[in-house]
């Protein structure tokens, strides 16, 4: 199997927790979407990092200490862009906040991929 089509495996099981923790945390009034998003992604990024490392892009053919820098960075970035872009989506259109952010980690998803293919997983 191809590492693109791991990584959209991976990239929809943690799209998908992602999504789950962002409707408890807003339906049960525990944050408002921009906090809940935060904390999603974080807890998000841990399934990522787990599929991406010792499934998607082999954790034998790398570093695990360069891999995990270059991934938490990675991550980071794609956060901010993900919030940036979450925030835009909920803000500026009539997009329901889950119909934006699962636009939003579609987009970053593929920035990601993209980023870590090429540079933390190398």
């Amino acid at each position: 199997m191809g590492q693109l089509i791991k990584f959209i495996l991976v990239s929809i099981l943690a799209s998908a927790i992602h999504l789950d923790i962002l409707h408890l945390l807003v339906t049960n009034d525990v944050f408002l979407p921009l906090r809940a998003n935060v904390a999603a992604f974080l807890l998000a990024m841990i399934i990522n990092y787990y599929g991406h490392t010792f499934w998607t892009f082999n954790h034998k053919r790398h570093s695990f200490q360069r891999s995990l820098t270059r991934f938490v960075a990675i991550q980071m970035a794609g956060g901010m862009l993900n919030q940036w872009l979450f925030y835009m989506a909920i803000t500026r259109t009539n997009l329901d906040y889950l119909w934006a952010s699962g636009a939003v980690l579609a987009i970053v998803s593929l920035v990601i991929f993209i980023l870590s293919k090429y540079w933390a997983f190398r």
